[in-house]
């Protein structure tokens, strides 16, 4: 995979976490356009660390249970960080951490089962 597999990546990964996390923010209650703007934000900083780390991985090992793994490990590291950022949120009716928890649940959940059906 060259630099262009590696941007569509990138980018299709932060699209769809996007599509995916935003709706299910509104759906949990969050509201206002500067918490939207703080989740767009974070996802948008979080998000290709995590993408590119996989795709580092993917490179050096293949996509194996060491991967698989160590991919779980990061989204743990991104769950507690965007918990971090998430305190910010104003008036939210759900814990920054527990915000942080079902939105990356939603989009990692989803990326398994696309993962599953792809090799159906």
């Amino acid at each position: 995979m060259g630099f262009f597999g590696y941007s569509y990546m990138v980018s299709f990964n932060l699209i769809g976490t996007l599509v995916l996390e935003l709706p299910a923010a509104y759906f949990l209650k969050v509201r206002g356009k500067e918490n939207f703007r703080l989740l767009f934000n974070v996802n948008c900083l979080s998000n290709p660390i995590v993408v590119t780390l996989l795709y580092l991985m993917i490179r050096i090992w293949g996509y194996g249970l060491l991967t698989k793994g160590l991919l779980f490990l990061s989204e743990i590291a991104v769950v507690f960080v965007e918990g971090r950022f998430f305190k910010r949120l104003k008036n939210a009716p759900i814990g920054p951490y527990k915000l942080s928890v079902i939105l990356n649940g939603i989009s990692y959940g989803t990326g398994i089962l696309l993962g599953f059906i792809r090799k159906i």
